[in-house]
């Protein structure tokens, strides 16, 4: 007995009762605690046999997957891929693409050195995503067959399966997306810090897999401070939660292009990346003014100097030959990144009735075939990097080569009814906010801000849009659900009176 009458020894029926004296015993929780946990983790998990949906979405993602691996066995590339192998011998060349899918491939290829490796992991990676996208069909209130089908639909579009053989970032881009997305919802729910750390690190790292996901991070912050339950004080805990995390990896890759920068060019600048000037201006350059060509900065002179120059394609005046180019490529290629900036607000505060045009323009191309010109195999241009990683420049053949871009196109066309129902869905969630519109505008808000952004700001390709897919098929989904219900309600009282 304690001074105040009460018994040290533990009570029959406390969680921790179990029988023996090991002290290791009392750490292990109980079953009713354990079930607890997976039930605040997943609030759909407490019904018997929860676990038969989730497994055969699994088993049904994998076997899509094996089969359009049958099918079509090969590997795409586009001209961006170059860069991104090339990453995976140095992460820091070259210096216009961010390290992590470098990262993440290094470590697969470290275990079996082929195309297929590759392939393989970017397929675990879209299994996955879209058991993640079931659960935060869930979390918005989906029931479980739609939370299926949204799952299965936004997982397995064309486009999503298509570019998880193509080298590039998209799928894990997307991987990580969906995750910060359920970490966020998960967060908002259950009002825990941690589940906002998590977010901001999983979110910080998708920043580094591709820069123009950063956008999410103040988008996800705002979300933290206006949507957590409670005074203040809660409030600012998990926006600090989720601000710290993310500044972890963040920091750490700034610092190293810091020591980079300085390495090469003798002024250490600290930064994810130092190409958003060169993006911002190929975006406004018909608009740059040559009228003075000898106005600083100097690079004005160069770039007016070229005839029909600023007419060309956005990505022709960053990637091709050119004065741009040239100052990519250069020893002085951050302070060239500042003048280009500085051109480009310059045309925008100088025109800004054309510049809304160029965002016209920008938009458009987001919602196009666009980029299904860029393809090419393992003999273009990615050719002189794959020996240095040890990836064989010769392919088998892919019969369903030709087909590939007859059905992204196609689906272009298709998606843009899909692009229709998620602003439909975003337009009737405030109608009901308590049944899952605001978890569906939570989750809609990053890829809405994104867009916008990249539609402003930089030189916007349609591939962008393949990591938003999933969200415009889930709240498509939401939006038949709560439509189908509202129509039996309306049909239950119309026989009732």
């Amino acid at each position: 007995m304690t001074d105040r009458g009460r018994s040290d020894a533990a009570r029959a029926d406390e969680p921790h009762a179990a029988p023996g004296s090991a002290g290791w015993r009392t750490l292990v929780p109980a079953p009713d605690e354990r079930a607890a946990a997976r039930v605040r983790l997943l609030p759909w998990a407490g019904a018997p046999g929860w676990w038969r949906a989730p497994l055969g979405l699994v088993a049904g993602l994998a076997a899509v997957r094996l089969l359009v691996g049958v099918l079509s066995p090969g590997v795409w590339f586009m001209n961006d891929s170059a860069e991104y192998v090339q990453l995976v011998g140095d992460l820091f060349v070259p210096r216009t693409r961010p390290p992590g899918v470098a990262l993440f491939w290094r470590g697969v290829l470290g275990v079996w050195t082929s195309f297929d490796a590759i392939v393989v992991a970017h397929g675990l990676l879209g299994v996955l995503g879209g058991l993640v996208l079931f659960c935060i069909a869930r979390e918005v209130g989906l029931r479980t067959r739609p939370a299926l089908a949204a799952a299965v639909l936004g997982s397995c579009t064309p486009t999503v399966l298509f570019f998880e053989r193509v080298v590039l970032t998209e799928t894990l881009a997307l991987f990580l997306l969906l995750m910060t997305t359920w970490l966020v919802l998960l967060a908002v729910r259950t009002r825990s810090t941690t589940a906002w750390a998590l977010a901001g690190l999983v979110g910080a790292l998708s920043g580094v897999v591709r820069t123009v996901a950063v956008i999410a991070l103040p988008v996800i912050a705002v979300i933290a401070l206006l949507a957590t339950r409670g005074s203040l004080l809660p409030r600012l805990a998990a926006v600090v939660a989720f601000a710290l995390a993310a500044v972890v990896p963040l920091a750490g890759y700034a610092f190293a292009v810091y020591l980079d920068s300085r390495a090469v060019t003798g002024d250490g600048r600290f930064g994810l990346q130092f190409t958003d000037g060169y993006a911002y201006f190929a975006a406004t350059a018909p608009l740059t003014d040559c009228t003075e060509p000898d106005r600083p900065p100097a690079i004005r002179a160069r770039i007016c100097a070229v005839p029909g120059y600023l007419d060309q394609d956005p990505d022709t005046i960053v990637w091709s030959g050119g004065p741009v180019n040239d100052a990519l490529r250069s020893i002085r290629y951050i302070q060239r990144n500042d003048d280009l900036r500085a051109l480009a607000f310059e045309s925008i505060r100088r025109d800004p009735v054309g510049f809304l045009g160029t965002v016209g323009g920008r938009t458009v191309r987001m919602l196009s075939t666009y980029d299904n010109v860029y393809f090419t195999d393992a003999s273009g241009v990615v050719a002189p990097y794959l020996g240095s990683v040890g990836l064989p420049t010769e392919q088998d053949p892919d019969r369903f080569e030709a087909a590939w871009p007859f059905v992204l196109d196609v689906w272009v066309v298709a998606r843009l009814a899909m692009w229709v129902g998620l602003a439909s869905a975003l337009a009737w969630a405030p109608r009901r906010w308590t049944r899952g519109g605001r978890e569906l505008v939570i989750v809609a808000a990053v890829p809405v801000v994104s867009f916008l952004w990249l539609c402003v700001t930089v030189t916007a390709v349609a591939r962008y849009l393949v990591v938003y897919e999933p969200v415009a098929w889930l709240a498509v989904l939401w939006l038949a659900q709560t439509v189908r219900d509202d129509t039996r309600a309306r049909r239950a009282e119309a026989v009732r009176a």
